[in-house]
């Protein structure tokens, strides 16, 4: 049965109207118990798990109010949040690549990645993603046969980064870098 609005009306009969309240009432529960705990259950009126459509684009926000919402970032459905009065559009939860190279949005904007690279004495390394803006730091590690010693990063860019190695021959650079 769906849900009758505006029953029942001054004018009508109690028992006339009473189906079209008791389906109201059933609809409510239906409703209510979606995703909650069940009337008079222990976890009555918590959220069991939240749900929530796609928006094709950030919702619009008034002063003094925040839309949390999901979207799609590349072809995953992502979690979002937006600023009061259209503000800021922030990404909360990002797929991270679980590869050799990778990388990884943070809430707030902050972007980590992740790699390795064969480089002999010099070179460079593309991040898997440019940052917007700035990077922040980038650790570089060489690996040789007796274990492990320093590389230097140079020429930074948002794209990529130069390796210097401390000893001459082809090693194999860890490297991890952070920015926005």
């Amino acid at each position: 049965m769906a849900y009758t609005p505006n029953i029942p009306q001054a004018a009508d009969n109690p028992s006339q109207s009473q189906p079209l309240i008791l389906g109201n009432f059933q609809e409510i529960a239906t409703a209510f118990n979606l995703n909650h705990g069940d009337f008079n259950a222990a976890s009555q009126g918590k959220h069991e798990f939240l749900q929530m459509p796609e928006q094709g684009a950030a919702p619009v926000t008034a002063a003094s109010e925040g839309a949390l919402y999901t979207k799609d970032s590349g072809s995953q459905p992502e979690l979002f949040w937006r600023d009061e009065s259209n503000g800021t559009e922030w990404q909360i939860t990002n797929q991270a690549t679980q590869t050799t190279n990778g990388s990884m949005l943070l809430p707030g904007g902050l972007l980590i990645q992740w790699g390795q690279e064969s480089i002999t004495t010099t070179g460079t390394v593309n991040f898997p993603v440019g940052y917007s803006s700035a990077v922040y730091s980038i650790q570089a590690t060489a690996e040789s046969p007796a274990g492990y010693f320093g590389a230097a990063s140079r020429n930074i860019t948002t794209a990529s980064f130069g390796v210097v190695l401390s000893s001459a021959g082809t090693r194999t650079v860890h490297w991890f870098a952070i920015g926005v």
